[in-house]
């Protein structure tokens, strides 16, 4: 059996996320709410996730491009800069789907925020039953969670989403034709956003971002697929992540550092010319940016 317990992640606004002066340079920092940023005028966030201790760590682990996501999504929910997120802020409010959830976080996040709907998917059905008994702690929440294999066909019961989220889900070359084809199966016609956050380095985040761009060969069909309509950018980041230890145990825990996060927002609003970016201080990324990363898988 599962040993499940509960943890709280803290989501909050560090200090130079209010203010960027010219002296800055492009590598803008993600802050977690750590004791040594002063907090900003909005309000932190506190999410309760299920704590897994078992054999499977892909489902079970909190990796740190669902923690970025969130500091994102919660950055640009309380931000007022309308010339940079206004439409994507209006999105979280809408119905939202998350692929490769695990436990979560993000959806959570949003569900707890006010979003008319929320279902977290991942194909590791024991993952999403203990986010299910989470949840049955959590009530009022418009939030569900589904099994879901992105090389089945598409499940008609689920409908259409305003936005698709997936956060460290592209690590795989293989694994982005299935990927693909899953958003363009479930994202509204209408007006709607794809944000898919990973490592920087992964190289697989930027191919896929190629495909979306440039269009890419389709193996199923033995066909090139054309670009996607939209709008698409690679947004740049660090991570930095304070030193913690889990829980009481008296054993050593992680000193922190810097994780290089790329978040590549897709967006079928064409009523601006250029792409909507995520935060005020956002750094959109240059083909010189991408040449320059030490890719791994």
């Amino acid at each position: 059996d599962i040993e499940q317990e509960t943890y709280h992640v803290h989501i909050g606004i560090g200090e130079q996320q209010q203010t960027k002066s010219e002296d800055d340079d492009n590598d803008d920092d993600l802050h977690n709410g750590s004791s040594q940023s002063k907090k900003h005028e909005d309000p932190s966030v506190l999410v309760s996730l299920p704590f897994l201790r078992d054999e499977t760590p892909l489902g079970a682990t909190l990796w740190p491009a669902g923690v970025a996501m969130t500091i994102l999504l919660h950055v640009c929910n309380n931000s007022d800069d309308s010339s940079s997120s206004a439409s994507l802020r209006e999105m979280l409010q809408k119905t939202t789907l998350e692929l490769g959830a695990g436990v979560g976080l993000p959806g959570r996040f949003l569900a707890q925020q006010g979003a008319s709907k929320v279902v977290s998917t991942d194909n590791d059905s024991q993952v999403l039953r203990d986010c299910d008994g989470e949840n049955e702690k959590s009530q009022g929440l418009n939030w569900q969670s589904r099994c879901l294999e992105w090389r089945d066909e598409p499940d008609k019961d689920l409908g259409k989403f305003d936005l698709i989220l997936g956060a460290d889900v592209a690590y795989y070359y293989f694994l982005l034709r299935p990927l693909m084809d899953t958003i363009q199966s479930y994202l509204s016609r209408g007006e709607s956003t794809c944000m898919i956050v990973c490592q920087a380095n992964r190289k697989s985040q930027w191919d896929l971002y190629h495909n979306i761009v440039d269009g890419c060969y389709n193996q199923l069909t033995d066909q090139h697929d054309v670009p996607w309509e939209g709008k698409t950018n690679m947004l740049l980041y660090n991570l930095r992540v304070g030193s913690w230890q889990e829980g009481n145990d008296n054993v050593e825990g992680s000193s922190g550092g810097t994780v290089p996060i790329a978040a590549l927002l897709h967006e079928t609003n064409t009523a601006t010319s250029e792409a909507t970016t995520i935060t005020p201080w956002d750094y959109v990324a240059t083909k010189e940016d991408e040449n320059k990363l030490d890719m791994s898988f």
